[in-house]
């Protein structure tokens, strides 16, 4: 009889309480509508994020400037040996230019790729990503405001190459005035989105391929440096704004199961898959 009322509740979508925590039936919109929903989403962020990017550059002075107190703290540190490494990559062209093209393509293409498998495969973790890229974003576009920096293919006098102007695919043109801000180096959101894509990645899936993945923040981190787009304090910099991101979405959902009076953040997250969906609304 037991039986039979549990499976009546269930059929129903009726409310059960377990250990003081209620789970609600998810009321999820079919996938065409969420994938339309979440592409306009996302598309407006995108598009606000290069909008505020744009009008963020500094001039050309602080940009280089703040570029040459940077190799002063990798050169304090020892670590300063981008140049280095990118001219043992300069031996060979096919290396460069697949390190151009993987700059240039993989910065979106990977990331969109990770979103849109999320929200298929697991749509009930998918919000908690997406918060994260956001808190990662604008925790970037506020370093860039403050702090306009050059990247080093910007400083010929240290070695550095332009490669992707050299060699190819370019994404800046020949000049700083394109209608990118090219004095945003710090911090390199290429590493910091390519953390989270593995991170998720490894997180989410079942697959016994899945650290594979983190080959992509590798292979970036590689891109950044030897195409002399960023410094190593720049991918240290992402690092630990990731890190940060990370506890930031912590402390909200544990904050709002919290505030429904949920004493099991895991347990409570694993009944309600509702829980992400309304701490975007609140």
């Amino acid at each position: 009889m037991l039986r039979d009322v549990r499976l009546e509740n269930e059929s129903l979508g009726g409310v059960v309480r377990r250990s003081g925590a209620v789970a609600m039936p998810s009321r999820r919109r079919p996938l065409p509508v969420r994938f339309v929903m979440e592409f306009g989403l996302m598309g407006a962020l995108l598009a606000l994020y290069l909008l505020l990017r744009f009008s963020m550059k500094g001039s050309i002075g602080d940009a280089v400037g703040n570029a040459h107190r940077v190799v002063q703290v990798e050169r304090a540190f020892g670590v300063f040996s981008e140049s280095n490494l990118q001219s043992l990559a300069l031996h060979s062209h096919d290396v460069i230019l697949f390190l151009n093209a993987y700059y240039l393509l993989a910065h979106f293409t990977i990331t969109g790729l990770f979103f849109a498998w999320m929200l298929i495969r697991h749509p009930d973790s998918y919000p908690g990503c997406r918060r994260i890229l956001i808190v990662m974003t604008a925790i970037g576009l506020g370093i860039h405001a403050i702090y306009p920096l050059a990247p080093p293919r910007m400083l010929p006098d240290m070695g550095f190459i332009d490669t992707g102007r050299l060699f190819g695919p370019s994404p800046y043109g020949d000049t700083s005035k394109g209608l990118a801000n090219q004095f945003a180096a710090m911090p390199s959101l290429h590493f910091g989105w390519a953390l989270l894509v593995a991170w998720g990645a490894t997180r989410f899936s079942t697959s016994k391929l899945r650290r594979v993945m983190w080959l992509h923040p590798l292979l970036t981190l590689a891109a950044i440096i030897i195409t002399a787009n960023h410094y190593w304090l720049d991918a240290a910099v992402a690092l630990c704004i990731f890190l940060a991101a990370l506890n930031i979405d912590r402390a909200l959902r544990r904050r709002f199961l919290r505030l429904r009076g949920t004493e099991s953040l895991d347990d409570a997250t694993a009944r309600d898959p509702a829980t992400d969906s309304a701490i975007v609304a609140a």
